[in-house]
């Protein structure tokens, strides 16, 4: 086959083919179901968003607590020691203002803890529902045995 025989391929236009028109009821109703899923499409991703932050600010949380808990267990600092080392470790975020508290270094029993504590209104991003706002804190409290 040549190129002068090859079948030419044309839209309906051209064909004369007339297109189907929409109906006069039809018109608008991608608008309208727009309008019911979008804000609900919107609610999903931000609250992704929400639990993502919330989870992220947790486990940061968590691994200075962790780091604080096994120096104060070891014996490689006191409770004002860990507490500070629980801070050094915290990441610098611009609104978070963290507690932190560690188990009193004349403890009867031999378990030490370090507990960390962040106001869930600031580690939220966004709050577009309030949900978070009146929240108990974020509190994470890690325990460790003292070594002998």
């Amino acid at each position: 086959m040549t190129r002068k025989n090859l079948p030419v391929l044309t839209t309906a236009k051209r064909q004369g083919i007339p297109r189907s028109p929409r109906p006069a009821n039809r018109r608008g109703a991608a608008i309208i179901e727009m309008a019911f899923v979008l804000p609900g499409l919107l609610l999903l991703i931000l609250g992704i968003m929400e639990f993502g932050s919330i989870f992220f600010i947790h486990n940061n949380m968590l691994f200075a607590a962790r780091e604080a808990v096994r120096a104060y267990a070891v014996g490689d600092v006191d409770s004002a020691g860990a507490e500070a080392l629980a801070n050094d470790k915290l990441p610098p975020y611009a609104n978070l203002t963290y507690t932190v508290k560690a188990s009193p270094d004349k403890a009867t029993n031999r378990e030490r803890w370090v507990e960390i504590s962040c106001p869930m209104s600031q580690a939220a991003i966004v709050d577009p529902l309030g949900i978070v706002s009146g929240a108990q804190p974020l509190t994470v409290r890690v325990y460790m045995r003292q070594e002998n």
